[in-house]
Formats: structure tokens, sequence, C-alpha cells
């Protein structure tokens, strides 16, 4: 293998696409890989490690082990670390600082700490001039928990401190459903704290940004989101998400506005983030909250429906190379996540083949192994599975969508 002199250490984990980019990039690539998976497919194997300058499995619950390990493979002030899941974020933060490489101007520990830390990042949105997310709270103790509901009034969201994909959220509209959720939750993360915040009701949308290390921001198309507690669940489960987001001008204005002083106000700086909202009937915007990484299935939709390659995109981000974003749309795009409402051994899914063969399936997705224990997202479980539709032919494409949302309540095996 040539020795060029750009380096690009893969963090965590690497795949081909972001292998490429580094190489088309003039970088040559390193791979830092945790030592808990060693499960790997033959392109894995035989394709893609093979271009590896070399590869290093590590534990990466000892920073010191990964700071060695990096030092290894001789840091320049341009070497780039390079990260796909977002829990490889703060090894390439501290990385990229250990070493004061010039990815550093953009990765600072203290942002790190406010997107790591979920309340500490509502507080920091909170703070600033346009109190860019709703009121919040952190409670150790029902006393503080009624406190803070009989200041901003119900209904009230509790939910843990950093768990994601809406996990154990809750709503309670009166005193005691806010009491029932604040034990209940405690218990099932084996912590006393517990996140409120005001429920602001309204229309939900995502959108993916890529930012550069001077803080340029370029937007993905925005997304709407439905949510489980607005379809009739007493939860806040995704249940599908769509391209278009189909509103005004003045909505999508309103919406990157918040976005981007949002995105400014933590400081977020060479990477691509993920920034759920929550728009009102005034039209007035709401951070739900921000994470590093892309929005889930975002790749597969923006490539169905606008032609985004997301993926390269994150890794020319995080390069500081601008992302390519073609506008131009091509089809109607969905993911319809399927989940459980009940606590079952998880069985065949009924209608698969037939949800399989709809016109405007383009993927799909299982993601529970047979024999398992699954249910419903306030118990802690995840999604059964992920349908990706797309067709060009907007009735077409919703058609089969509502297929797929009557599959899923025959799904729901009550």
């Amino acid at each position: 293998m040539n020795q060029l002199i750009k380096k690009a250490i893969f963090v965590g984990s690497i795949s081909l696409t972001g292998l490429n980019v580094a190489i088309e990039e003039g970088y040559t690539p390193y791979l830092l890989r945790t030592n808990l998976h060693r499960q790997h497919s033959d392109q894995y194997q035989q394709v893609l490690i093979p271009q590896l300058e070399s590869v290093l499995d590590v534990d990466f619950t000892d920073m010191t082990a990964v700071t060695d390990a990096a030092e290894s493979f001789g840091i320049q002030s341009d070497t780039v670390f390079l990260f796909f899941k977002d829990n490889y974020l703060e090894p390439v933060v501290r990385l990229a600082n250990h070493f004061q490489t010039i990815q550093a101007q953009a990765l600072s520990i203290e942002t790190l700490l406010k997107i790591k830390d979920k309340f500490q990042q509502k507080l920091a949105l909170r703070k600033s001039p346009s109190e860019l997310t709703s009121p919040g709270e952190l409670a150790q103790t029902l006393v503080e928990a009624e406190s803070f509901a009989l200041t901003v009034g119900y209904p009230i969201i509790i939910k843990p401190i950093n768990l994601s994909s809406s996990l154990y959220v809750k709503l309670a509209k009166n005193v005691d459903e806010l009491r029932l959720a604040h034990n209940e939750v405690a218990q099932k993360v084996g912590k006393k704290e517990v996140i409120l915040e005001k429920y602001i009701s309204g229309d939900q949308y995502s959108i993916d940004s890529y930012v550069d290390y001077s803080g340029s921001i370029k937007h993905t198309p925005i997304c709407r989101q439905h949510i489980g507690y607005d379809h009739g669940y007493n939860d806040f489960r995704t249940l599908y998400s769509e391209y278009p987001a189909e509103i005004s001008l003045a909505r999508k204005n309103s919406i990157q506005k918040v976005v981007e002083e949002s995105i400014s106000t933590l400081g977020i700086k060479g990477m691509v983030c993920h920034i759920e909202v929550k728009v009102d009937s005034s039209n007035n915007v709401f951070i739900i909250e921000i994470n590093p990484r892309l929005g889930g299935y975002r790749h597969d939709m923006l490539k169905h429906s606008y032609g985004i390659n997301h993926y390269r995109n994150m890794i020319l981000t995080q390069l500081n190379i601008n992302p390519i974003i073609n506008g131009s749309f091509l089809a109607y795009s969905a993911a319809a996540q399927i989940w459980a409402s009940i606590e079952t051994i998880y069985p065949i899914l009924p209608k698969f083949e037939q949800i399989q063969k709809l016109a405007s399936t383009k993927k799909m997705t299982n993601l529970v192994k047979l024999g398992t224990t699954y249910g419903p997202p306030d118990r802690g479980y995840g999604r059964i599975a992920v349908l990706i539709l797309a067709n060009s032919n907007k009735q077409a494409m919703y058609n089969d969508l509502n297929t797929t949302i009557d599959y899923n309540k025959l799904w729901q095996f009550q």
C-alpha cells in the first residue's frame, strides 16, 4: 500500500463507504477497533481489512489504552479521527484534544459534555436568549417532580437521563400519573434522577445538519415524524417518518433558524447532528434533543427521496470537506417502525411476505431474533422491524404506508 501523508483513524468501527471516502480524499486509513465484537462479514475480512494500513483491537473503557494505541500509528497535526456511531464521539474528541490535531479546534470537551448529558444540553439551550427548548428539570424525589409540574403545568414528560429511542419515556397528565411514572422510570433504569419536561403539543420534525470545523452549517431536507402519543399510544415511539415534510416556507425557515441557533449555542462543529423539534400551533419551534449522529434510517430515505449519500457526507463533514447535497426531489419515502404493545416471545411476524411484496417496499430490516423476548418501548424494548418505502407516485406510497400501519396493528398481538 502506498504511504500517504495524511492519516485517517477510524474509531470503534468502519464501513466500506467510509473507507472509500478516506482513500479518495488522500488519507491513509487506520482502525482502532473495539475488542467487544469480533464477528465480521466476508466483505469486512476480504475487502475492507486488507485496505487498512493497520488495525488494533482496544478496550474503549480504558482511555489510556486507546490513546497509547492511537499513538502507535504516528499522530500528525492533520491526522483525523473518524466515527460512525455516536458512542465513539467521546474517544474521538479526547484523542483529537490529547494530540492537539487541527480537528481539535472543532471538537471541544465542553461541547462533548453538553451533547453527552441530555439535561446539560437542555439547560444550555434553555439559557439561550431565545429559550430554544421547553422548560425542564432534573428531579430526584417526587416532591421535586410535583413542584416542577405545579410551576409549569401538565402534561409533563418523564424520561431517563441519556437513554434514546423513546425507551421508558412517560407522559403524566395529572399528579397521580406523575407519581406512578416517576417511580416506574426510576426503578426501570436504576437511578433516582429523572428528567422532567413540559410537554409541547404540536407537529414533530427532524433535520440532519452537516457542520464544518468553522461552524458553517448545511442542512438536509426536513423530515416529518409521527409519534405514538399523537396517534393514540401512551408513549413516544416513532411510528413513521417521511420525506418530504410538505411544510410552508415560513415553517421551514423557522425550524432551520432555531436549529442553527441551537448548534451554535452548544458549540457543535466538525460533525453531523440529528435534531428533533416540535412546532406548536403558534409556529413556535422547540428543540426536543440534539444527537451527534445520523437520524435513524435517514440514509435510506434521503437516498430514495433526494439522491443524497448520507453516510458519505458524514465522513466528508468529519474531514472538513463540503458534503454533496442534491436538492432535486426524486420520490416520496417513509421509514415505518414496527413496535410491540405487549411483552411476549418473538414469533414469526404475520403478513411478513405481504409487506415485502408491496410496490413501494425498498428494504425491510428485522431487528429481533426468533425466540427472544420483546415488548413495548415504555418497558425498555426497541423496535421489532423497520420498513423503508419509496415511490415517485405519492398516492401509491401512502397506500402502501397505510397498509403497513394496518399490519403493524396486527403485530401488536393484543
